[in-house]
């Protein structure tokens, strides 16, 4: 069965060097935990930092799933069909599982607000529906955007549609949200269906450009593309992520991957581990942020925004992280 991405290259893989890409989704993930205590940088580097590499994370995930989807689509003898269904259910899965894990924070949350469990239960149905992120479950967007995006794939390789018709989608969602058309209609559907049009299209097709854009990047690591020319781009387009210019973000994110490919670093135990941990700060600061959070509601910490707050959680869940991975480790 031919691949869905037949007109990419199919390169040799062996023995490739992805320990920076490791590296970078570890640090990554951790501006993801920062990000999510709503930082107040009082300074304009501060700002600039904010907007241009805390922005990077998830888009940055985003063209890593794509192309070690490909990868494992290019390799000899792989059954595409199977590949991606096993893909899309491994998605689905760590969706229900992490469903399961932040619900109790929900449910607390409530309690705490007085909020009847009855309202809660319905707000936090609909928000995993509409756009995969209920309340204190903000990472799960990408892993509902990932699981659309790879089920997208799959349906596009069973259909044995064009793949232009694939791109044109994920460029238009992409733009789409980018461009805050549904702030605009604000003004018609009022300004709380405006907000949920956004996270629609923003959180569950978001994906779906740079997935398809790192299953391109797998195709081109054969061309001699000198290293500075990813990085001059990296640079050049930080000022217009920093504007929120559509698709800046997203473009950025491919340039800092292709920096990472670029860089050779060999896989090794500590870039294994950063991988590995990567995993488990993306998921698990968020308990930590939920903790925080109803302490400075009860005056026992400080705010989140707080430098030593965040200090605090970052350092917590990394403890977390680690502990997690040694006990999956012995399993």
């Amino acid at each position: 069965m031919p691949l869905l991405c037949a007109t990419f290259a199919v390169v040799n893989d062996i023995d490739r060097k992805y320990g920076a890409i490791d590296v970078a989704k570890f640090l990554l993930a951790a501006t993801v935990a920062i990000e999510h205590c709503n930082p107040d940088f009082p300074n304009p580097f501060g700002k600039w930092v904010q907007w241009t590499v805390f922005t990077l994370a998830v888009p940055f995930f985003f063209v890593a799933v794509g192309f070690f989807l490909q990868r494992s689509l290019a390799a000899e003898g792989a059954d595409a069909q199977a590949v991606l269904r096993r893909r899309f259910v491994r998605a689905a899965r760590m969706m229900l599982t992490w469903l399961a894990v932040y619900l109790p924070l929900a449910v607390v949350d409530a309690w705490l607000n007085d909020v009847p469990w009855t309202r809660d239960l319905t707000s936090y149905i609909f928000n995993v529906v509409i756009h995969g992120e209920p309340t204190w479950g903000w990472p799960l967007w990408f892993v509902y955007a990932m699981m659309i995006g790879v089920g997208l794939v799959w349906l596009w390789h069973t259909r044995r549609w064009p793949m232009i018709w694939l791109w044109l989608l994920g460029i238009t969602t992409a733009l789409y949200a980018g461009c805050y058309v549904p702030l605009r209609l604000s003004d018609l559907f009022g300004e709380r269906m405006g907000y949920y049009l956004l996270l629609v299209s923003g959180h569950t097709l978001y994906g779906l450009l740079p997935i398809l854009l790192g299953m391109w990047l797998f195709g081109q690591q054969e061309r001699n593309v000198p290293a500075w020319v990813p990085a001059l781009a990296l640079v050049a387009l930080a000022p217009l992520a920093f504007k929120r210019i559509p698709l800046a973000a997203v473009a950025e994110s491919v340039a800092l991957f292709y920096c990472a490919l670029r860089l050779r670093l060999p896989n090794s135990r500590v870039t294994d581990l950063l991988r590995r941990l990567s995993r488990w700060v993306y998921f698990v600061h968020i308990i930590f942020v939920f903790i925080a959070a109803q302490l400075a509601v009860a005056g026992l910490m400080p705010a989140l925004s707080n430098t030593l707050t965040m200090l605090a959680i970052v350092t917590a869940t990394l403890v977390a992280a680690i502990a997690l991975d040694v006990i999956t480790a012995r399993r």
